[in-house]
């Protein structure tokens, strides 16, 4: 009796050792078909497209093949990648329409997809984009097989670099009720100085009747020409000042070196009889900057700092014009440039009020010389027809420069 409960004792351990066996064989299996089924190509680049919008350059560098590692850095990686990214606000990247290529090797996987991505100059769509995977064994994760032509077509080699060129927009006009111009884009005459042309016997005091005729100091111009991108060649500005002055221009023509371009500056045509009205405009400040970061303004924005230029400086401004260009180099040292992103500036908005300008003429002369705030309203409509204080300033200055 024993004996046989011996035996049968030993049948339920087999059975239940082949049961725990097979149970083990079963898991094996479906983990397997699991791993198998998670681990797609099409998987790994969402994976590697959700780190891109994350600008997680180190989990990027992470889910890339150890082929591509093999010649490529983690910090030549994340530089290249972050430089692109940042440098033309790549975000919201998106994979569309994605299928399998032809497979010719067991362990590789092309994804053809349609890719966009909203950039600095719009939103960018490239289609037919190949994107190689790699799978190193059957329990290898996918991994993306990297060149730069994943993060742009046009990139094919490292060597290749992005350059963003912006056009800026033409900034909109402030006027009176008549259409009168009392803010508008207007010429100035740019004075600067090309040094290989500068007299070396007579530098000195060349430099000092250029800053007499200029109203400024030797140490300014010698600041402007001190600045580490200037060259022999190089136009270098000194100071910008008002279109049409013809016998300043004459006395300054006579430096050697001198040279006088126009440029388009803001002007004030009404100056000091509108200027407590219509603002100024100059170069946006750092703090300026973080606050509107995110609506468009850059380091090089000019921004309305008083008056109708601060009030209505977004309606006013426009947008600017940016080119995304692929820049590249060949062996032989030349260089050529691939446009992939275009978009055109948009001027800005003209500003109609319902200043009279004559009256605000008249106003002004009036009280010019008295300490005062006046203005003048319909007293129909409430119009505001000027609108003075005093003493006053000419915008102008804050254009041109001051001292």
């Amino acid at each position: 009796m024993n004996a046989e409960h011996g035996k049968t004792m030993d049948k339920k351990k087999l059975w239940m050792l082949a049961g725990l066996i097979a149970a083990v064989l079963v898991l094996c299996i479906a983990a397997v078909i699991i791993f198998n089924v998670n681990n797609t190509p099409e998987k790994a680049l969402n994976t590697y497209i959700e780190a891109v919008n994350q600008r997680d350059y180190e989990k990027m560098y992470s889910l890339i093949s150890d082929e591509g590692k093999e010649h490529l850095t983690k910090e030549a990686f994340i530089e290249k990648n972050k430089n692109i990214y940042e440098g033309i606000d790549g975000k919201n990247v998106t994979v569309q329409e994605v299928k399998k290529m032809e497979q010719f090797d067991s362990r590789y996987q092309t994804l053809n997809y349609t890719f966009t991505m909203d950039t600095l100059a719009g939103t960018l769509t490239e289609r037919g984009v190949k994107a190689p995977f790699k799978k190193d064994g059957t329990f290898k994760p996918y991994r993306l097989v990297w060149s730069p032509s994943i993060i742009l077509s046009e990139m094919q080699s490292m060597e290749d670099k992005i350059s963003v060129t912006t056009e800026s927009s033409t900034r909109g006009n402030i006027e009176d009720r008549n259409g009168r111009l009392l803010a508008t884009m207007g010429a100035a005459s740019s004075v600067g100085l090309v040094p290989g042309k500068l007299n070396g016997e007579t530098k000195d005091a060349d430099m000092t009747k250029l800053a007499q005729l200029l109203g400024i100091t030797p140490e300014d111009i010698q600041t402007a020409l001190s600045a580490g991108w200037v060259t022999d060649e190089t136009f270098v500005p000194i100071k910008t000042m008002a279109a049409g002055n013809a016998e300043l221009e004459t006395a300054l023509l006579q430096i050697p070196g001198v040279m006088i371009n126009d440029k388009t500056v803001r002007i004030y045509p009404y100056g000091e009889k509108t200027s407590q009205l219509t603002g100024y405009i100059q170069g946006i400040s750092a703090e300026e900057l973080e606050e509107k970061k995110d609506r468009g303004y850059t380091e090089t924005s000019v921004i309305g700092k008083s008056g109708l230029e601060r009030l209505y400086d977004e309606r006013l401004r426009g947008e600017d014009g940016v080119t995304i260009s692929v820049v590249k180099t060949g062996s032989d040292g030349e260089s050529w440039t691939y446009a992939i992103q275009n978009k055109m500036p948009v001027s800005g908005e003209n500003i109609k009020t319902t200043i009279d300008v004559d009256l605000q003429n008249t106003l002004y002369d009036q009280f010019a010389g008295d300490k005062s705030a006046s203005a003048a309203i319909n007293p129909k409509t409430g119009e505001v027809l000027a609108l003075i204080s005093t003493p006053s300033y000419d915008a102008n200055a804050f254009i041109l420069g001051l001292s």
